[in-house]
């Protein structure tokens, strides 16, 4: 006879791709925020992002700490200041940093190759690639530390961010960095630096950036050999001159790379030493502190970013250790 036992037949089906779960902090007061409307019609079109809208006095350090404990990509949506609060959030982790660019300058965005536009911003975040890319470590004259993913300016540099608002930044976009700078005192300091191990200088200077990434300001090219990979930081020293010379000197750094000019000092390294005579201001990816920094350090591919299509590391030749 013939068996007439039901033949139990399995169908595998494939597993259905999970994209990564994204967790999107906004600042609502970006000098570029978009529409709520626009934004959440975005949102609500890519399954797995959730939306946070910051309030006015939140900690955001600790709002990402929250929103990494639950995904794979924390996305900054905001100036160079928010991306900076977040990223010193996800340093040394696994959780992928995203940025929305919706300040004035965005000075890292650019340099990541993230699109301008925030829309289209959000749509590379899903299938972005990730790259790990060094940071700073900075130590405090109070013996704070901070991270600096960009570029922290001191001197002259952090006067004029201080003097630009939100409101300027609004009426006048990166154009509001240069106007500031006809308000803004370059008063001399007298810099004492060593790199690494090497010998103890001093200098006079009128500015002093320490780079990771090449550009401030909303273009500036502070450090055009800078390279975010590449386990090394830049220091960029401006010496005294009159208010003609160092406006023509920073018309030269937005418009191109300048890398030779009599009042630019370069050094290379992957630690300094550094004190000020007087204390210099710095703004450490666009947010001023008050307290003088004493120490840099890279850390090297210490941070998760997500990158656009245009990303390249830095490929001009780097100046010579001096």
């Amino acid at each position: 006879m013939p068996d007439k036992t039901p033949t139990l037949r399995i169908r595998l089906e494939r597993p259905v791709p999970v994209g990564p779960r994204i967790r999107l902090l906004l600042n609502p007061g970006a000098s570029r925020a978009p529409d709520d409307a626009a934004l959440q019609e975005a949102i609500a079109a890519m399954p797995g992002v959730e939306l946070i809208t910051l309030g006015e006095g939140d900690d955001l350090t600790l709002v990402a700490q929250k929103a990494a404990s639950a995904a794979d990509v924390v996305v900054a949506a905001g100036g160079d200041g928010t991306v900076a609060a977040v990223a010193s959030a996800l340093v040394g982790g696994d959780v992928t940093l995203g940025i929305l660019p919706l300040g004035t300058a965005n000075d890292l965005a650019t340099q990541l190759g993230i699109p301008s536009d925030p829309i289209e911003a959000l749509h590379l975040l899903a299938d972005a690639e990730r790259r790990r890319v060094d940071v700073l470590e900075l130590t405090l004259e109070d013996g704070r530390t901070r991270c600096v993913l960009n570029v922290a300016n001191g001197g002259f540099a952090a006067q004029v961010g201080a003097i630009v608002d939100s409101e300027a930044k609004s009426a006048w976009g990166a154009f509001a960095y240069a106007r500031a700078a006809i308000d803004a005192e370059s008063p001399v300091h007298r810099v004492h630096v060593q790199i690494d191990d090497g010998t103890p200088e001093e200098l006079e200077a009128v500015v002093v950036a320490i780079a990771n990434g090449a550009t401030c300001g909303g273009g500036v090219r502070v450090a055009p050999t800078a390279d975010l990979e590449d386990g090394l930081l830049d220091l960029l020293v401006v010496r005294p001159a009159n208010a003609a010379r160092l406006a023509t000197l920073a018309a030269r750094l937005r418009v191109g790379k300048l890398e030779e000019h009599e009042l630019l000092e370069r050094r290379v390294g992957r630690s300094l030493a550094m004190r000020c005579d007087p204390p210099m201001p710095f703004s450490l990816d666009g947010e001023l502190e008050p307290s003088p920094v004493v120490s840099a350090r890279v850390r090297p591919a210490a941070l998760s970013v997500a990158v656009g299509p245009t990303y390249r590391r830095g490929d001009v030749p780097r100046v010579t250790q001096l």
